[in-house]
């Protein structure tokens, strides 16, 4: 399983491991993980071949470092990449206005 470690909203580091490890609080306060799937991206679950495949998608897209956790919508998406775009609230992601 992979687990995003969010520190003030911001995802901080990615780590595989099991939940029971993430909750023995090991790594700190197991609050501050959340799972997250490496096969969503844009609000699409993808397959093993990055082809959709219909399964739901998993908290809009991975939670990648530097990535934005929106606790409110329980999704997170990439940074801004620039001036002029702004956030799909379909897809997570940014487009150009």
């Amino acid at each position: 399983m992979n687990f995003s470690k969010v520190v003030d909203g911001i995802v901080e580091n990615v780590i595989v491991a099991d939940q029971s490890f993430i909750d023995s609080g090991a790594l700190g306060n197991p609050a501050l993980f959340y799972l997250t799937d490496f096969y969503t991206r844009g609000n699409v679950h993808y397959n093993h071949d990055w082809q959709p495949d219909g399964l739901p998608p998993y908290r809009g897209n991975y939670g990648e470092n530097g990535f934005t956790w929106d606790a409110v919508n329980q999704v997170f998406y990439a940074p801004c990449p620039g001036v002029g775009y702004i956030l799909d609230h379909q897809t997570w992601l940014w487009v150009l206005e």
